[in-house]
């Protein structure tokens, strides 16, 4: 599998392009922004989408979903109990671009819904879901485990955690699930965030303030 980053959108999210080098087919994690240069990038290198996979339902991580399966057709993965949060009052009330969520809503009409544990494969490209609650309340990681990359979305960064002051937010559950999830993956796993540069799991277990060993 080969991966790239692209920093996207007004809040520089990091997408994630995962390519299989023998099929050119590949997977787009978190497409938050830019859409027209995703949309360029994929047809300039000859590739074919066949999946966008959301790590957890904020804006700034599928903002460019609805489009790209429009695009190439190719179906959106979520977790099923993630869309409770795009359909609660609380959220609606506080939209500042209701379009996206609603064309997002649509656009998951024939999602490939997973849960914790599952594993989505199409030759060299092979994921495990990894269900890490606490930043929301169905926030997932997908795990590269022959490459050895943990796509975290907003669930741990470099020398930091993903904020819970947000809606469904929860602090001790997003130390649980980084502590019992992501901590027990191999120390040369990398860490691949939804914002910022990368790091590994051994960095993190020693450096870590929030859930290195110090902590």
């Amino acid at each position: 599998m080969e991966i790239s980053v692209h920093v996207v959108g007004i809040l520089s999210t990091n997408c994630y392009l995962l390519k299989d080098p023998d099929t050119a087919s590949c997977w787009i994690i978190d497409p938050g922004g830019n859409t027209e240069d995703l949309i360029h990038l994929i047809q300039e290198q000859q590739l074919t989408l066949k999946k966008i996979l959301i790590t957890h339902g904020h804006m700034d991580h599928f903002q460019s979903a609805a489009r790209l399966k429009e695009q190439f057709d190719c179906p959106i993965v979520f977790h099923p109990e993630e869309v409770a949060y795009l359909n609660s009052e609380r959220l609606q009330r506080s939209l500042y671009a209701p379009n996206v969520f609603r064309h997002f809503k649509e656009a998951l009409s024939d999602a490939v819904w997973v849960r914790d544990g599952e594993r989505l494969t199409d030759g060299a490209l092979d994921l495990q879901v990894i269900e890490v609650p606490g930043h929301t309340a169905h926030s997932i990681c997908f795990f590269d485990a022959a490459d050895k990359v943990v796509f975290c979305g907003d669930t741990l960064f470099a020398d930091s955690i993903g904020r819970t002051d947000l809606y469904e937010g929860d602090p001790r559950e997003l130390i649980g699930s980084i502590k019992n999830k992501l901590m027990v993956l191999p120390d040369d796993t990398i860490v691949a965030p939804g914002h910022g540069p990368l790091s590994t799991i051994g960095d993190e277990r020693k450096h870590n303030y929030y859930v290195g060993e110090n902590a």
